[in-house]
């Protein structure tokens, strides 16, 4: 499945729907879907697109959904980091912030790390997580899937001084929740401060944000 973001404001004309045929034929794509970015704009899809579909990624596998949002399950821009994770994270041990389907996770499993803790406020990102584990082969029992709020995680951890070798840290730019909200032009202190408190001596924290 070819999957395209929409950022204009405006709905695609017929001639680039045309167009994105045509590239997805070319790609050997069997569907296609556009997914705009802008309120008010209309999600269009190829007649026969399913439901779900398996994505490769780094030789791993995941499950993708055309209804779930504006993503599909995977954030195909950080490939480049999740194939660093898979290098980086040999016996140790991983904490993922706002871990969505968990792909940073399963690249840390398959990296060969000791233990992985993926936290979400999503339940239903979670379990979607937990089949992610499986469609790797992996056993999700062997790994932590907790429903937080990330930064009152960390803050627990830094009370039990609790220690990762490794923290991911890729949040949205704006989410709101039961009571709160986030924003990372405002939380993104907090953050850094309090995931440098649960590193190990010589960890590392990979961070990442979209916001513009």
């Amino acid at each position: 499945t070819l999957w395209l973001y929409w950022y204009e404001r405006k709905e695609p004309s017929v001639d680039l729907l045309n167009a994105l045929k045509k590239t997805s034929d070319v790609l050997d794509c069997k569907n296609w879907v556009i997914s705009p970015m802008q309120v008010n704009v209309n999600k269009k899809h190829s007649e026969n697109t399913p439901q779900e579909w398996i994505a490769t990624e780094n030789n791993l596998r995941f499950l993708c959904r055309k209804d779930q949002g504006n993503s599909p399950g995977v954030f195909v821009d950080q490939r480049n980091n999740k194939n660093w994770v898979l290098n980086n994270s040999k016996k140790k041990k991983v904490l993922n912030l706002f871990c969505y389907t968990s792909s940073f996770s399963v690249h840390a499993v398959m990296g060969g790390a000791e233990k992985v803790i993926s936290i979400d406020t999503s339940k239903a990102y979670l379990e979607w997580s937990k089949e992610n584990f499986r469609l790797n082969s992996i056993n999700p029992d062997n790994h932590l899937f907790l429903k937080y709020d990330s930064r009152e995680f960390l803050k627990k951890c830094i009370k039990r001084q609790e220690k990762f070798d490794l923290i991911i840290i890729d949040p949205p730019s704006f989410s709101r929740g039961k009571g709160s909200t986030f924003s990372i032009s405002k939380d993104i202190y907090e953050l850094i401060k309090s995931g440098l408190k649960c590193l190990e001596n010589k960890g590392k924290i990979l961070f990442s944000t979209n916001y513009e």
